[in-house]
Order: structure tokens, then sequence, then C-alpha cells
């Protein structure tokens, strides 16, 4: 399934040209991202799974060099906090372009911002590692093969507060 990713940040504006409905344009294009949770369990004799408290990643993201990336880089090395921030994934093909995962972020700090190109490689890649205080994780359901919604199953949980919820 092809789609389209955004980044969004207060303050820093990127070169999507995107006009969908809901638009993103001024957001940054991504081309990848990675994020996850873990919690490590052991099963000791005698006793149960115990497990830990969990332990979130950071957010990885992948672009292209562009606009934003100097606003980037001087978030990473200043330390500026961004209230909040959104990653969104939506469908390409198809009347609806269904945005059918979106992460909310709040509390964002730029931690990492690296380079990396070659000279076979038309564009410079940029990755931009964050972190956050919290998230919101809605991922929309998909009724059928024609794309439609069928409804939201979220996740949200407070790194700080440690505490989570799932609608």
């Amino acid at each position: 399934m092809a789609g389209d990713m955004f980044l969004k940040l207060d303050g820093i504006k990127g070169e999507s040209i995107d006009d969908a409905k809901p638009a993103h344009k001024d957001e940054i294009d991504i081309i990848g991202w990675s994020f996850g949770v873990s919690n490590p369990a052991s099963f000791a004799l005698g006793q149960g799974g115990q497990q830990s408290k969990p332990t979130f990643s950071d957010f990885h993201i992948s672009k292209y060099v562009d606009k934003a990336s100097a606003a980037l880089m001087n978030a990473a090395a200043t330390g500026k906090h961004f209230k909040d921030g959104k990653i969104t994934c939506r469908k390409a093909a198809g009347e609806s372009k269904l945005e059918y995962l979106i992460i909310k972020l709040d509390e964002v700090l730029i931690t990492s911002v690296q380079h990396s190109g070659s000279g076979s490689e038309q564009y410079v890649h940029e990755s931009v590692t964050l972190t956050c205080g919290a998230i919101d994780f809605t991922y929309q359901g998909q009724a059928d093969i024609t794309g439609g919604a069928e409804g939201n199953f979220e996740f949200t949980y407070d790194l700080q507060k440690q505490t989570s919820n799932l609608k």
C-alpha cells in the first residue's frame, strides 16, 4: 500500500505542497519512521511472569534535507521544546486518502539530526530523532477494500506519569 507521511512540529515549516483534505501543506514530508515500546518480562522457577517498567524508544524519522533542516538542527543544538507534534500516515490511493494512523506527541525534544549522502543519490538523507513526554497513537480501522473508515483504535501513554489508556 503506497502512502504519504508527514511530521508536524509547531513553528517549523516543511516543504509539503499537499492539498488533500485535510491538507498537510507546509508540514515536513517524511519517507520513513520507527518507534516502539518494550517491556522485558521473565519467568523464574516458582513465579509467574514478572514485568518491569515499559521502555519507549525514541522516534527515528527519515526524510530528505529540506527547508526545515536548519530549524531541526537548531532545535537539537539548543534543546528547544515543542509543545506538540504529530506524525500522520495516510493512503495515497483512492478518493478518500484515509489517514489511517495519527500519532500525537506532547512535549517534544529533538535529540539528534544526522545527514548522509552519496554521489549516486540525487538527495541528501536526514535522520531526525525525537523524544516526547506523552503519545496518543490512533489507528483508523479500514472497513473493506474501498478503504472506508471503520472506527478508531487508540492508545495513549504519559511517559512522565507512567499512565496508559486504551480506547
